[in-house]
């Protein structure tokens, strides 16, 4: 279900499995996982492009993109503006207790933002027929969090700058 080619330090990953929308269901993950662990240990790969094949022509695409901690949605507005240009439906979410004061920020629970994150789903998914999530530092986290919860309904994940690993300077 994982198709990996090579251009130069360039890796590109193909999601293959159209008959699922290439969900990341047992199977692709299993098989994402073991390619990524490939791709991790080669020095020389410099950028992955990870894409998938299939998909219906006429689907509409749309794009949920995520702020990061502190942050609002403007600051996904470049990205947004290069994806609606290129044809997706684009909706950046407002994370609860974001775009206020400190108080509100340190009130609302990480269980608050991903809420939000799924409304704003459920919000695109009226209008599109696919969708792919992505989300800039904390919002890349809670795109993959949406991404391995809801399998069947996001077909696509971008994360920019995720800290996966805290060291205390991430």
């Amino acid at each position: 279900p994982v198709i990996v080619e090579r251009d130069g330090a360039v890796a590109l990953v193909r999601l293959n499995l159209p008959a699922k929308r290439n969900a990341l269901v047992a199977e692709m993950v299993t098989a994402l996982t073991a390619a990524l662990d490939a791709i991790a240990a080669d020095r020389s790969v410099r950028a992955l492009v990870l894409t998938g094949n299939g998909g219906a022509s006429g689907e509409r695409l749309g794009l949920l993109l995520i702020h990061g901690l502190g942050g609002t949605p403007v600051e996904m507005k470049p990205l947004a503006r290069k994806a609606r240009d290129a044809g997706a439906d684009v909706l950046c979410c407002h994370l609860a207790g974001h775009c206020g004061t400190g108080a509100d920020l340190a009130g609302t629970p990480w269980q608050d933002w991903y809420t939000s994150v799924e409304e704003a789903l459920a919000r695109l998914e009226r209008d599109c027929d696919r969708i792919v999530v992505g989300g800039l530092s904390m919002g890349a986290l809670l795109a993959a969090r949406l991404a391995a919860l809801q399998p069947e309904r996001v077909s696509g994940l971008i994360m920019l700058a995720p800290t996966l690993r805290y060291d205390g300077w991430s």
